[in-house]
């Protein structure tokens, strides 16, 4: 997209700190496998990260928003407004004065509480803007098959040789 650049992560918080931090909280791999289905998430957010090129102007809103395929899942209370154009302009002003080389916005989803699952299916947050978009974020669910390994095999050895 022209002179957008946004990263997405799926989450199970986001906590807004008093230092204007944001720390997040459960972030999922991009594959989550469940034991069963139907099944759900206990909190599934979304934390964007929008890097803007400051020598362009945006004319056109940009949204944030969630691809969730098949209607067996409703998502209540999803709130996609577009970013104000005072916090693009105010960011781009503030890349320019302090000669960054992006803009940054940062923008939130949370959607319901558990996140129901009834199937397998790949969730991908969007960034729009104007008429284009792209996918910034792909949350894989899947179900667990018994044979798959839950963790990562240990190595032979923790410590070097002759340790």
């Amino acid at each position: 997209m022209r002179g957008i650049h946004a990263t997405a992560l799926f989450c199970e918080d986001i906590r807004r700190e008093a230092s204007r931090r944001d720390t997040l909280i459960g972030v999922f791999a991009d594959n989550v496998y469940l034991s069963r289905f139907p099944g759900a998430l206990r909190r599934l957010q979304l934390y964007f990260r929008i890097r803007l090129d400051p020598s362009l102007a945006y004319n056109e809103p940009i949204t944030v928003d969630i691809d969730i395929p098949g209607s067996d899942i409703e998502v209540e209370d999803v709130k996609v407004d577009p970013v104000p154009k005072e916090i693009i302009e105010q960011s781009i002003k503030k890349a320019r004065d302090q000669q960054l080389p992006f803009a940054t916005i940062i923008a939130r989803l949370s959607l319901s509480e558990p996140f129901p699952v009834p199937s397998p299916r790949t969730i991908k947050a969007i960034v729009r803007y104007g008429d284009e978009s792209e996918v910034c974020g792909v949350l894989n669910i899947m179900e667990r098959s018994t044979d798959a390994p839950i963790s990562s095999e240990q190595p032979p050895s923790q410590s070097p040789s002759g340790a």
